[in-house]
């Protein structure tokens, strides 16, 4: 499989990957590093918000379901990946900066996803949607530049 790591002009892919799950974000990294994408990772909601701010990334991976620690809503507890491209797509408007592209995974399939937002993740909001367990080739393929 040949993937596209650069983005024209030869700059390297920035990539963030969000995920409640330590062990999960290792495994990606792990994955993408053959192929030569290093991602910039974190388990929190709060800093992803702020990474992607501070930062130009291409592609934002995050995980549907992200448990908040500390900052859980009084409500469930967890934020949704929705919750996250939302927010940081707003913000990026209002600073007039472009937002990533976006890729969600999670282990419920994306009929299950549209009945509980009551919308196309795709269509809406440009989402790529991958489900758990992730094919490798698929992740990967996700990252590469339009």
């Amino acid at each position: 499989m040949t993937v596209r790591r650069f983005r024209p002009g030869g700059t390297p892919l920035r990539v963030l990957l969000v995920n409640d799950d330590k062990d999960s974000l290792d495994l990606y990294a792990q994955i993408m590093s053959p192929y030569g994408i290093v991602a910039d990772t974190t388990v929190n909601v709060g800093d992803a918000l702020r990474l992607i701010l501070e930062n130009r990334y291409d592609v934002v991976v995050t995980d549907l379901i992200i448990g908040v620690g500390k900052g859980r809503s009084k409500r469930s507890g967890y934020l949704t990946g929705v919750d996250l491209i939302d927010t940081a797509n707003s913000e990026l408007a209002s600073r007039g900066l472009p937002s990533p592209r976006w890729v969600m995974i999670s282990g419920h399939p994306l009929d299950d996803v549209r009945d509980r937002f009551g919308f196309s993740l795709i269509e809406n909001l440009g989402v790529q949607y991958l489900r758990k367990p992730l094919d490798v080739e698929d992740l990967v393929s996700a990252l590469q530049t339009s």
